[in-house]
């Protein structure tokens, strides 16, 4: 999940949030410094640490219709949009 508002992102992998200040500089997107919850999660720690070096990494932002895809040079995430409300 990515949600931007305010100037700043958060995001999560299924189990601790990440939140922090963003800026966009021509296709890239650089966030940071994140700050995270800290739980424990089996399975979810590799894929929150590939998120946060995506965000603070300077990751290619690509957006086509619904679509946001995040590509540094080890990891890619794709978001999709989802309906407002409901």
């Amino acid at each position: 999940q990515l949600a931007f508002a305010d100037g700043r992102v958060s995001a999560s992998a299924g189990c601790n949030r990440l939140s922090g200040p963003y800026r966009i500089e021509g296709e890239r997107l650089f966030a940071g410094p994140m700050m995270a919850t800290r739980m424990f999660c089996a399975g979810r720690m590799e894929q929150e640490a590939a998120l946060a070096a995506l965000l603070e990494g300077g990751a290619r932002l690509e957006a086509t219709g619904d679509r946001l895809v995040l590509t540094g040079p080890r990891h890619r995430a794709e978001a999709v949009r989802l309906a407002q409300g409901g």
